[in-house]
């Protein structure tokens, strides 16, 4: 990798002023043979480079090694980005689209921007070199940027990496976007830039995520804020000499909109403070009681580069969703505990969940809500019956008939009930659980009185539950997989609002008669489970949440690796992409 000195960083503070404002000056002479010329030199790095399989250019290494070469070949390994006019005005706004990638949560450098704008330099700079450009210097001019512009179409619609190399409980469909169609289709000034803006995800949720990137970006630049020091606690009412430090770096967050004056210098947490620390605490998941303990006192000082990085691994999540999640959706953010019903990117419905503890994470994935069930049985998962009940049933004689299960032995629809005091618990060992656990429908069932279906390989479905309490926690990580929602019957409601055959009263009737009842959906909607540790939400508040299934530690690793060459055929970087290719169309 060619390293970069002052004299490049001189030759790059030039070149940016060429992006803007193009030098008026000769270029070298560009006439169809010359070009031709150069075309050669294309060609011959290419060739090169599929001998050796090792793709060079100007010291720099390029990522895409299928479609670039291939779209080349299409064009007889003609020059992309010039003619014998020029560099075309599409060169300039890639360049300025590269720049620009930090403002996406990417580094220019993995575009090749430094390399970029030194042969730009070099081609047309305000003073012509001592040595003039060569055919070689607007080929490599060439393959860089149509490496960046492929390389960095594909994390905009892709994200940097492959989340299924990185999580085995991660399954979303990905996108299979045709960015050598997109090429071909600019022609005019702006296009370019266009082009690259439809290709970043549609949720509004990423261009809220980008502007708390900036806003915490300008923060950094501005030299961050204060580090609190000392031990917790720091109490309502009290006075600490640490008080100071703290009103300035709640109001630099925006916890403490406004600082007044006569407040700078005292050491009084007095009630405006105690306020500003509680929405510091509920924009962190936090328990909101005006404490400076220790989970908040960590929370204060974690940096604003550490939570640029977290903003940053977000952001590529959201890169990894489905690009249409569908104009009706439930939205589940595991990490955030949340459920929100969403209409035209609008909120109907929002209520609190309980998901996997770390041990059983509720995976991510989308798929359709096709059914639900109406006072369900409760059939014990394998390893639940093993792990969990087994247990119970060892230790309390009557746990079966106290909490409403039956007993049979296997798993056929016509297996033998048993009598569960006629069994031996105790010399039933954990790896051989030979018989499955059904629960009756009933106030003490485990799935509460509704469960919402929506098939998938991880048998993991929305249930009410009879234990409430949970829901008041801050944490709320303690399932088996499957998710707890806070408000079952408003949302049974609300998903046959538009069928003629059900409403509230029916619902009602049906929960009462503790009669097991299958409800098909008359309109399916999608059901997204995702991961998020920082969003920022209707208000505009950037929230963080704790990272409770230690995800961000393995993508932050995995992103700290620079980009993945790509070696995939035609484009296709994995056989379950979803092909959207209205996308394409519109540019």
């Amino acid at each position: 990798m060619k390293k970069y000195h002052f004299k490049h960083v001189f030759l790059l503070s030039i070149a940016l002023l060429v992006i803007h404002v193009p030098a008026k000056r000769a270029y070298a002479d560009l006439s169809v043979g010359y070009i031709n010329f150069i075309s050669r030199h294309i060609q011959d790095h290419i060739e090169l480079a599929i001998r050796s399989d090792q793709f060079q250019c100007w010291g720099e290494v390029i990522q895409e090694l299928t479609l670039l070469p291939a779209h080349y070949a299409q064009r007889s390994h003609r020059p992309i980005w010039f003619n014998a006019f020029g560099i075309h005005p599409g060169a300039f706004e890639m360049l300025e689209v590269i720049r620009n990638a930090s403002l996406h949560g990417l580094r220019p450098h993995d575009y090749h921007f430094y390399a970029l704008n030194e042969i730009l330099y070099h081609i047309q700079g305000p003073y012509i070199p001592m040595d003039s450009p060569t055919p070689g210097d607007w080929a490599a001019f060439d393959i860089l940027l149509t490496d960046a512009f492929l390389t960095l179409g594909s994390h905009m619609t892709l994200g940097r990496v492959n989340p299924e190399n990185l999580y085995t409980d991660w399954r979303l469909p990905r996108i299979h976007m045709d960015l050598v169609a997109i090429l071909k289709k600019i022609s005019m000034p702006g296009e370019l830039s266009l082009a690259m803006d439809k290709l970043n995800p549609s949720h509004p949720q990423y261009n809220r995520l980008r502007n708390a990137l900036r806003k915490m970006q300008h923060i950094q630049m501005q030299g961050g804020w204060p580090h609190i020091p000392g031990v917790p606690f720091v109490r309502p009412k009290s006075s600490d000499f640490r008080v100071i430090t703290l009103r300035e770096r709640l109001h630099l967050s925006g916890d403490l909109p406004v600082m007044i004056d006569s407040d700078k210098e005292s050491q009084v947490y007095d009630p405006r403070l105690v306020k500003a620390v509680k929405s510091f605490q509920k924009r962190h998941g936090l328990k909101p009681d005006g404490v400076v303990g220790p989970k908040t006192l960590i929370a204060l000082n974690v940096s604003p580069k550490q939570l640029l990085t977290k903003i940053e691994l977000n952001i590529e999540r959201l890169r990894w969703l489905p690009y249409d999640l569908g104009k009706r959706y439930i939205w589940v953010n595991t990490a955030g505990y949340y459920l929100k019903v969403i209409e035209k990117d609008r909120q109907v419905m929002s209520m609190r969940v309980v998901v996997g503890r770390p041990a059983r994470r509720t995976p991510v994935f989308s798929t359709s809500m096709t059914y639900m069930v109406l006072n369900p049985y409760w059939t014990v998962p394998p390893r639940l019956a093993r792990e969990d009940i087994l247990p119970h049933l060892v230790q309390e004689p009557d746990y079966i008939k106290n909490n409403g299960f039956r007993i049979f032995n296997g798993w056929a629809h016509d297996s033998e009930e048993l009598d569960a005091a006629a069994i031996d618990w105790k010399s039933i060992e954990k790896n051989t659980f030979p018989f499955r656990l059904r629960q009756d429908p009933g106030p003490e069932n485990f799935l509460g009185k509704i469960k919402f279906m929506f098939p998938n390989k991880y048998n993991v479905y929305l249930h009410d539950t009879p234990n409430r309490n949970l829901f008041k926690k801050t944490r709320r990580s303690f399932s088996s997989g499957c998710i707890r929602v806070e408000d079952a019957p408003g949302l049974a409601v609300y998903l046959v609002k538009n069928d003629n055959r059900w409403g509230r009263n029916t619902l009602e009737k049906i929960l009462k008669s503790q009669t097991r009842t299958v409800v098909l959906l008359k309109d399916p909607l999608p059901v997204h489970l995702i991961y998020l540790t920082a969003w920022v939400d209707d208000k505009g508040k950037l929230q963080i949440r704790e990272d409770i299934y230690h995800r961000d530690q393995v993508l932050e690793t995995a992103l700290a690796k620079g980009p993945i060459r790509s070696s995939s055929k035609n484009g296709d970087f994995d056989r379950h992409f979803e092909k959207i290719s209205q996308i394409s169309d519109e540019i």
